[in-house]
């Protein structure tokens, strides 16, 4: 397995289509584009990879959105790894 990081959601689509993925881990909160921002580019890809949201809050309406548009699921920063 290889990681692969990024610091913003510019730089995040840019290492997508530089690495190709499998799964995406992608913030919800970022600077410059925000995780729906990346998502939506994200999709617009002829093989997107599937993307998990991650978030500090519970269900809200970015997750709800997030789902709408395409995301496989999302995972609290602070869940139990269980």
């Amino acid at each position: 397995m290889r990681v692969v990081a990024s610091d913003s959601g510019v730089d995040a689509a840019a290492v997508v289509t530089e690495h190709w993925p499998d799964v995406v881990l992608l913030d919800i909160q970022m600077p410059d584009l925000d995780g729906l921002g990346v998502l939506r580019q994200l999709k617009a890809l002829a093989n997107p990879p599937a993307v998990v949201m991650l978030t500090s809050f519970g269900p809200n309406e970015y997750i709800h959105r997030a789902l709408a548009g395409g995301a496989a699921g999302y995972r609290l920063k602070d869940a139990d790894p269980e």
